[in-house]
Parts: structure tokens; C-alpha cells; sequence
């Protein structure tokens, strides 16, 4: 098998080419030399440049810090970094906040409100926004959203939740984590008639993907793969989906109803993460 792959999509200038001569067929075999080939490749990109500390700004009412990079030589390009692409839309500026005040909190409510409230938000500008963001999920600073955890079967199947949700203390207790499911803000919650409604298909579809996460947790065989990625063993976590706006008045009882029937998946709306951010700012 030849590895000819130009890793330019995202900026990247570099061409790798290696002869896999393994041909019988060993899938894991191939596969673990294909990383070799590409981590061999990030190895030396990073060697040419040097950590020169962090990086703190001031930034819209936040306190922000991120790492300081810069080439070793005099030229920031080389054969293996391309500038430019650090100066493509998203891709700068990756900073965790540290802190913020009034004005960083409301300027961060205002992005959010204004992306729950585009009819064109896609469920990845919704994903960015919370890898950004994490404090929105986690505003008592004691959790630690880990985002696209990759989660393998022994079928390879791959499961990605979109958030784990770590706690920082007592980490050892399986009710403590939570894994959560991001859907599209303008989905309804609700269907059928009046009298007797009941969650709508978008809500059960996200319900039902996210049970088959608790299969795989509560499957010892996944164990060994869970501590790799996690850090330690988790078998039962809470979990959660979170889906469309809040109801009227009208619909709030249907609503709990419909939650007390799926006690196992809870269901949390946008409008509750917005709520719970703008009593920040009182």
C-alpha cells in the first residue's frame, strides 16, 4: 500500500510518501503505520518551532491566555509550516478564557443568542462555539467538557459523543460525568395531539443515539478503551441531549410527561444554558 497524501486541505504544506509492504491483508497493522508515518510527520513540524511561554490578552471584557509559538529559524515558513493558513478565518486566536467580567459575559450571551436564533445554525458552528466556550456547559467550573471523545468497539464501530462531561472532584463516581448530545436548536420537542403529546422524532432519534453510548459503557469488553480515553473507568455516566427552545406555558407539563417517560437520557434546551448564563450578569 502507497501513502501519498498531501495534507493541504487545512493549510498544511507537506507530501508523505511511504511503502506500506505489508499486503496481507492486516488491517491494525496498516492502519498503526499510517499513524506512525503521520505522528513522525507532527514530530518534526513541531521541532522547528519554539514554546516562548503564553500568551494573555484583554479581549471584550475576557482574560484570555493561549501558547507562544514561533520558528526557530529567521523565516516563519518551512517545508513543513504554512503560514497563511494561521490567518484563515478559525483558525487563530485559540485561547482559553480565564476570567471575565459583566462585559465579556454579555458579549459571549450575545454570540450565543445570535446563533440559537439563525434558522441556518449548523449542530458544528454550535459544537465550535461550545469547544470555545466550555464554561457554558460547565458554568460551576468544577466539570471539564471533553469534546469528540472516540469511543471504538471491538467491531470497530466508532461512537463519538459530541461533549463527556468530566467532573474536576470526585471524578471516581460514575453519576458525576455526564455525556451529551448536541441537536439543532430550532427542533421541536414535542408532537401529537394536544391531550397527549409525546416527544417528537428528533428528540427520540437523539435519545435512542444516545443510549447506545450507555451500552457501550456498561460493556466490560470496553473497558480497557474507556480508561485509555478517559483517564479511568466509567461505566454509568448521566446522559443527556440538548435540543430545541423552551416551551410555552402551555406545553411545559406535556413536557415533563414526556421526560418522566425517559428518565435514563435527560433533555436540556438552549434556552436553559442562555438562562443560566445571562443571571450571571443579574
Amino acid at each position: 500500500m502507497i501513502v501519498n497524501h498531501l495534507f493541504n486541505r487545512e493549510g498544511i504544506r507537506e507530501t508523505v510518501d511511504a511503502n506500506v509492504t505489508d499486503i496481507s491483508g492486516d488491517y491494525t497493522k496498516n492502519l498503526n503505520d499510517i499513524r506512525e508515518i503521520v505522528s513522525d510527520y507532527w514530530q518534526r513540524l513541531l521541532g522547528e518551532l519554539d514554546n516562548l511561554g503564553l500568551i494573555i490578552t484583554y479581549e471584550q471584557g475576557r482574560y484570555r491566555v493561549g501558547p507562544g509559538l514561533a520558528a526557530r529559524d529567521e523565516g516563519l515558513e518551512s517545508a513543513l509550516y504554512y503560514s497563511p493558513a494561521d490567518r484563515k478565518q478559525g483558525t487563530q486566536d485559540k485561547y482559553f478564557t480565564l476570567n471575565r467580567d459583566v462585559l465579556g459575559i454579555q458579549y459571549e450571551i450575545e454570540l450565543f443568542e445570535a446563533l440559537i436564533n439563525s434558522p441556518d445554525v449548523q449542530e458544528l458552528d454550535l459544537q465550535r462555539f461550545f469547544e470555545e466556550n466550555p464554561h457554558f456547559l460547565a458554568p460551576t467550573k468544577l466539570m471539564q467538557p471533553l469534546p469528540h471523545v472516540s469511543l471504538v468497539d471491538n467491531c470497530g464501530k466508532v461512537l463519538v459523543p459530541d461533549f463527556v462531561i468530566k467532573p474536576i472532584v470526585a471524578a471516581q463516581r460514575d453519576s458525576n460525568w455526564q455525556v451529551l448530545d448536541l441537536k439543532h436548536p430550532q427542533a421541536k420537542l414535542l408532537a401529537g395531539r394536544s391531550n397527549h403529546k409525546r416527544f417528537s422524532q428528533d428528540v427520540m432519534k437523539a435519545i435512542n443515539q444516545v443510549k447506545d453510548y450507555k451500552d457501550y459503557f456498561e460493556n466490560p469488553a470496553h473497558a480497557s478503551v474507556v480508561t485509555e480515553s478517559l483517564g479511568q473507568p466509567l461505566r454509568h455516566p448521566r446522559l443527556g441531549v440538548l435540543i430545541g427552545r423552551m416551551p410555552t406555558n402551555s406545553d411545559m407539563e406535556p413536557l415533563e410527561n414526556a421526560q418522566a417517560r425517559e428518565p435514563e437520557v435527560r433533555i436540556v434546551t438552549y434556552d436553559e444554558i442562555l438562562e443560566t448564563q445571562k443571571q450571571l450578569v443579574g
